[in-house]
């Protein structure tokens, strides 16, 4: 699979996202039945071909179609032989200490938002979230994550984005780069859903909760992409 793809099963069906364009795209029951083959077959061609050609008749009849469908694939940009970079160690800024570790956290926040928007503008979501993803573990501190929860929250008070409340991509980018950068081991997601009506939505999770959105928001999008 391309480093610029990720996928995952959305109601039956596989969803692709494609990092270089922000694009989703559904792939019909058969063609989701032929990438969860190749999937089962790790990534190998001729042995998922070879799995279903041994099946049913259904089977045997998606096998006949499955050169076209790598082709397709290849054609798309969604499969390509690459190896994805080492990960790199994470680089933590040191955690704020004394009476102005309060508005230290809140400015923090504030140059993480703007840092994102402009990287994003600049080199594209695709390239900032694989950078994003080679960070190596965090290490927690002893930090309080509700403290640096509220920094954050506060210098949205002072941040105006266009597309506010619909951000949550940049928004959930910057809380993760923050965060991660103060040593906390947060995780970032990226969901999908298909009913009732097809949606997306990014955010933010530590100990498996969402810091910044409801859980019964994010229990509806199936995770197609976490880093």
């Amino acid at each position: 699979m391309s480093p610029s793809v990720r996928a995952a099963e959305v109601d039956g069906l596989i969803l692709v996202m494609d990092l270089q364009t922000s694009a989703f795209y559904f792939l019909d029951e058969d063609a989701s039945s032929m990438w969860k083959g190749l999937r089962q077959a790790h990534g190998s061609v001729g042995a998922a071909k070879e799995a279903l050609g041994r099946g049913n008749e259904s089977s045997g009849r998606l096998a006949g179609a499955f050169d076209d469908f790598i082709a397709s694939c290849e054609a798309q940009g969604f499969l390509v032989s690459s190896d994805r970079p080492p990960a790199r160690d994470f680089r933590r800024a040191p955690w704020p200490r004394g009476s102005r570790g309060r508005s230290l956290l809140t400015v923090r926040a504030w140059l993480a938002m703007l840092r994102m928007d402009i990287a994003l503008r600049r080199h594209g979501f695709a390239a900032i979230y694989q950078r994003l993803g080679q960070g190596g573990i965090a290490r927690a501190d002893s930090a309080d994550v509700e403290l640096v929860r509220a920094a954050f929250l506060r210098a949205e008070n002072f941040y105006v984005r266009r597309r506010a409340p619909h951000d949550c991509l940049p928004r959930s980018l910057a809380l993760y780069a923050y965060l991660r950068g103060l040593g906390i081991p947060v995780v970032h997601r990226i969901g999908a859903r298909r009913f009732p009506s097809f949606g997306c939505h990014a955010w933010v999770e530590y100990g498996g909760a969402p810091i910044l959105d409801r859980s019964a928001v994010v229990h509806e999008y199936t995770v197609i992409a976490s880093m």
